[in-house]
């Protein structure tokens, strides 16, 4: 990690205390607590830009392949023959 900048920021009474607990219960300080707390909303946000465009790419890919319509000649399988265990 570079260089530590100071932030000074506000956050609720309730918070603070569970702030406070947290630290003291796994042993670190409060500002490391809020590092790992920014650090995590940051990935979680870039997993979330990943999985929309994830998302968007299956849509394109369906519509895609919607768009070839029927399969010439028709299906070659029926719902029983799916579930035959034979």
């Amino acid at each position: 990690m570079g260089a530590m900048i100071r932030k000074q920021i506000y956050i609720a009474g309730e918070q603070d205390e569970a702030l406070k607990a947290q630290a003291k219960r796994l042993g670190v300080t409060e500002s490391e607590l809020i590092r790992r707390g920014i650090s995590l909303q940051l990935t979680a946000d870039d997993e979330a830009a990943h999985r929309r465009d994830a998302w968007s790419r299956y849509m394109a890919w369906s519509r895609e392949w919607q768009s070839l319509g029927p399969v010439p000649g028709g299906r070659t399988w029926t719902r029983d023959g799916i579930y035959d265990e034979s």
